[in-house]
C-alpha cells in the first residue's frame, strides 16, 4: 500500500477547470488500479497554509537556540504546528499529485507556499559541502498541468 497525497491549487471548479479534470480522471484511473493505496486529497485553495513570516522565522530561530513549545503563545504556537504537520505529511507520503493550472507562465501562489511548508533543512534535504542534498529516496511525482493556452499563445 502507498500514501498519495493529491494537491490540486486551482479557485475554478472540476467542471471550469481543464487541469482539475484531467487530474479527476487520472486519479479514478490510479483508484481502480491501485485500490489498496491511501490516497489524501488536499485542496491548497480551501486549506490553511501557514506562511513564512516574521513570527514563523522568529519562532524557528529561537527553538534552535533552546527555548521550548510551552513558551511560546498561541497563535504562534498553532502555526508552527500546522507547518510542521505539513512537512510530515510529505514526508511520510509515497507518491505526489499536483494539478495546477499555469499562471504568468508559472504555478499559483499557493503551490509556492505549500512548498515553503515542506522544504525543510533536516526533514526533506540537508546541506552539504557540494550543496543541498534531498533525504526523500524512492518518492515519485506527477505533475498535471494544462498547457495549451500556453503552446497557442507561443505559435
Amino acid at each position: 500500500m502507498s500514501k498519495i497525497l493529491y494537491l490540486t491549487a486551482n479557485p475554478k471548479t472540476v467542471e471550469r477547470s481543464v487541469s482539475l479534470g484531467v487530474g479527476e480522471a487520472f486519479l479514478k484511473a490510479y483508484r481502480t488500479a491501485n485500490p489498496e493505496d491511501e490516497i489524501t486529497v488536499i485542496d491548497l485553495y480551501n486549506t490553511d497554509i501557514p506562511e513564512i513570516d516574521s513570527d514563523l522565522l522568529y519562532v524557528i530561530e529561537n527553538l534552535k537556540k533552546g527555548i521550548s513549545l510551552d513558551e511560546l503563545n498561541g497563535q504562534t504556537k498553532n502555526k508552527l504546528q500546522r507547518y510542521d504537520q505539513f512537512t510530515d505529511q510529505f514526508v511520510q507520503a509515497d507518491k505526489y499529485i499536483f494539478v495546477t493550472p499555469m499562471w504568468n507562465l508559472g504555478l499559483p501562489s499557493r503551490v509556492k507556499e505549500y512548498i515553503d511548508t515542506v522544504c525543510v533543512a533536516g526533514k526533506t534535504f540537508k546541506y552539504t559541502p557540494k550543496g543541498p542534498q534531498g533525504l526523500l529516496t524512492n518518492k515519485k511525482c506527477l505533475h498535471i498541468q494544462r498547457l495549451a493556452d500556453f503552446i497557442q499563445m507561443i505559435q
